[in-house]
């Protein structure tokens, strides 16, 4: 690094995840309390939690104008893995706690928020692996992400490459599988269809809707009534 006028130059800076990978950083810390910095990952341990963990590479910026945050990039997920059993039911949420002396009767200051701002391309042929009770899957990504790490916009898909699924203690093979991401993640579709077959019939359970509310039919070819459907899922016969 080196000290200017106006500002502490950062010519290198590299630092290890802290399983693996690298990340390697350049940019300027000037002394209005603007910045810029360029950031190179490589293969990066970035996210290493019970429930997700990410390797990542690929680019990013970042850009402090104003006390506004800008980040933007593009990413590419080398291998992911969640863990859908361990996910929380809610994040985590930070309050601002400010203790006034006692007898202090005056309004205490709210300390200003930073604000930050998104627009990352994250990509991944496969190697995203999803896991859970009776769940073992891989699947690609293609989205971009915008607005602010509270609240982000996701848009594009997520597609399966290959898995399987034990329902019932019977084994299904996930044969179709598509998340389209458009705006809250929450609002995400989700279309999936999982195949099992025996005595030369193939049973297919399907799963169509928003992820927090979507639809289960089932069919099966030859076409059977439902009621022998369901039977043969749930007891094999």
């Amino acid at each position: 690094a080196a000290l200017t006028e106006d500002a502490v130059r950062v010519r290198e800076a590299t630092a290890r995840g802290g399983n693996s990978g690298t990340l390697s950083a350049s940019g300027a810390y000037r002394f209005d309390g603007n910045s810029d910095v360029t950031m190179v990952l490589n293969r990066l341990d970035a996210l290493n939690r019970s429930d997700v963990s990410a390797e990542i590479s690929g680019q990013a910026r970042l850009d402090r104008r104003q006390r506004r945050t800008h980040i933007e990039g593009d990413l590419r997920l080398d291998e992911a893995r969640i863990n859908l059993s361990k996910l929380p039911g809610a994040g985590y949420t930070t309050l601002d706690v400010v203790f006034a002396d006692p007898g202090e009767s005056r309004e205490p200051d709210i300390p200003a928020r930073e604000a930050i701002s998104l627009n990352l391309n994250v990509n991944a042929d496969r190697r995203v692996f999803v896991t859970g009770p009776g769940v073992e899957s891989e699947w690609g990504l293609a989205a971009r992400i915008t607005g602010s790490p509270g609240a982000p916009q996701v848009n594009g898909r997520a597609t399966l490459v290959r898995g399987e699924a034990d329902l019932l203690s019977r084994s299904f093979r996930l044969t179709e599988g598509l998340v389209r991401f458009a705006g809250d993640p929450q609002d995400s579709e989700v279309a999936l269809r999982a195949d099992r077959t025996s005595d030369g019939i193939t049973t297919a359970i399907t799963l169509v809707g928003t992820v927090t509310d979507p639809e289960i039919s089932l069919s099966s070819d030859p076409t059977l009534p439902d009621d022998e459907i369901l039977a043969r899922v749930m007891i094999g016969r």
